[in-house]
């Protein structure tokens, strides 16, 4: 059957068929079709393009928290720099035990009564020098616990014309001081030296030889010393460049043989290490002042003092000025 004769056909059919389910949906047989129940989550059919609408929010993940921002006095650490840390706090901080400070030592006694004397020395001597010296140049004067001896009748200083007058005068004031200036008047004050042989610490030089004449020779095949004074002579051996000699304290009492360099280029009288010379109470002798030794530029300080030289050969013991080591 040709196609043009089946369209009339297929279009009775159509409107049929719209015919019986208008009067089906209608039909009171069927009723009234119920709503169907909505749920939840309800699919919409939009038109075309399709789009999926969600009426029921989806659970959503926690976002994590922002980090806190650092403080804006506090820099940004650089790359490959550790971050600083956080200032310490008060129990951060470990309590520590407050530092105990060792008591101090106790003044050595003998300073003391040193210092007491040079005061006087300074305060009272030094102010009338001129009138003594004028008078009195050569003479003896001590001063001991902090008083100027001898004195006269009136109390006024009159210095002695011997050492052991002057000795007496300091006994009675003290016989036990433990410091004391015995000295003559001009010969107070620092005196400088210079000191050729700075690694010796003990040495004889020509200055007490100039004072005692005493005249000296070397001999070095024998490897001794020669003293020669008013046509008497002692020998002394050397050994390690030092010779032995005898001195006491100015007033006799104590004596100690001591090795000593002789020395023809130090110019002053003797020079002796300070624990010789405790042995022999150079403190109870010292002269005010101090005796600088000049090395090149170097300059060292040293006290003052007097000890006796002994040479039963030569007939000889007379006091003479000593420079000490200072500890």
């Amino acid at each position: 059957m040709p196609l043009s004769d089946l369209r009339p056909a297929w279009w009775a059919a159509t409107l049929l068929a719209g015919a019986l389910g208008c009067a089906a949906a209608s039909d009171p047989l069927f009723g009234a079709r119920p709503t169907p129940p909505v749920s939840p989550r309800t699919w919409v059919q939009p038109p075309y393009p399709q789009a999926l609408v969600v009426t029921e929010s989806l659970p959503q993940e926690t976002r994590p928290a922002p980090a806190p921002a650092p403080a804006p006095d506090t820099p940004a650490p650089q790359p490959g720099e550790a971050p600083p840390s956080d200032p310490p706090t008060a129990d951060d901080v470990p309590v520590t035990a407050p530092a105990v400070e060792a008591p101090a030592a106790d003044p050595d006694p003998v300073d003391l009564e040193r210092g007491r004397n040079e005061a006087t020395f300074e305060d009272s001597y030094l102010r009338q020098k001129e009138r003594l010296f004028a008078a009195n140049a050569g003479r003896w004067i001590a001063i001991v616990d902090g008083r100027l001896l001898p004195v006269d009748a009136r109390g006024r200083v009159a210095p002695a014309a011997e050492f052991g007058e002057c000795l007496a005068a300091a006994d009675s004031v003290n016989p036990n001081a433990l410091h004391r200036f015995v000295f003559r008047v001009g010969e107070e004050g620092d005196v400088v030296y210079p000191d050729p042989l700075a690694s010796a610490r003990a040495m004889v030089g020509m200055g007490l030889k100039l004072q005692l004449g005493i005249a000296t020779t070397f001999d070095p095949a024998a490897s001794a010393v020669m003293w020669t004074r008013a046509g008497k002579s002692r020998r002394f051996a050397v050994e390690r460049d030092q010779i032995e000699l005898r001195l006491a304290d100015p007033a006799g009492r104590q004596f100690a043989a001591i090795h000593l360099a002789d020395s023809s280029s130090f110019s002053g009288f003797l020079l002796l290490e300070p624990t010789l010379a405790d042995l022999l109470d150079a403190e109870r002798f010292e002269i005010p002042g101090r005796v600088v030794l000049k090395h090149g530029e170097q300059l060292r300080e040293l006290r003052r003092s007097r000890l006796r030289v002994q040479v039963a050969e030569l007939e000889l013991d007379e006091p003479v000025p000593a420079a000490i080591w200072i500890d």
